[in-house]
């Protein structure tokens, strides 16, 4: 599955993000929790059962774990 690495601006700094998944298609927002961060093998996972599925998946850290 590609990637593409973008930056998003918000009221406390940039932070990362990734999008994946098929173009032109519905795509879900994936916030991790306080525990880890945009790239833990569970939302690496689902984020591929997503593109499997024909939706693509936009993932981001929060500031305090960029």
């Amino acid at each position: 599955m590609a990637e593409r690495r973008l930056r998003v601006d918000t009221p406390k700094g940039p932070v990362s993000a990734l999008l994946s998944g098929p173009e032109g298609r519905p795509i879900l927002a994936l916030a991790h929790g306080a525990g880890g961060d945009m790239r833990t093998a569970f939302l690496d996972d689902f984020a591929d059962g997503l593109s499997a599925a024909d939706v693509s998946c936009l993932r981001f850290n929060f500031p305090y774990s960029e």
